[in-house]
């Protein structure tokens, strides 16, 4: 008769608590998912960044055909938000630096994604000259 008592007395216990658990556990999967999609955007961003040093170290190209590479490449990304594509090109070397933001599953966390590439200016070197080439 005694443990009929309790019984009467838990009334909704195991209810909120597996409602409970289960909020944890979608919570935990959000954020699993959220790092997943933010590696995801980091690897496109490196390659965004990649692509537009790839492009920028031309000879003849500008910073502006970089970025324009870069955007083309973030372009295709699915949940990529305001990304920004920065070229530098100086003498000796190109640097790029891209940023982007991803879209939060998780409430009240925005991820900012950033990814950047250096690459030296690609220049022509001619051959040395050969005096004569029968003389070896």
């Amino acid at each position: 008769m005694r443990s009929a008592a309790r019984c009467r007395g838990d009334g909704g216990t195991s209810t909120t608590s597996v409602a409970l658990v289960f909020l944890l556990m979608l919570f935990m999967l959000s954020l699993i998912v959220q790092y997943g999609l933010n590696y995801h955007a980091h690897q496109r961003a490196a390659g965004a960044a990649d692509r537009a040093v790839a492009v920028a170290r031309w000879d003849d190209a500008s910073e502006a055909d970089g970025e324009a590479a870069g955007m083309v490449f973030l372009q295709a990304g699915e949940m990529l938000v305001e990304p920004t594509i920065d070229v530098d090109k100086g003498p000796e070397e190109v640097r790029a630096f891209v940023e982007v933001r991803v879209d939060p599953l998780v409430p009240l966390a925005a991820w900012t994604i950033t990814a950047e590439a250096t690459a030296p200016v690609e220049r022509f070197i001619p051959e040395p000259e050969r005096d004569d080439p029968s003389a070896g």
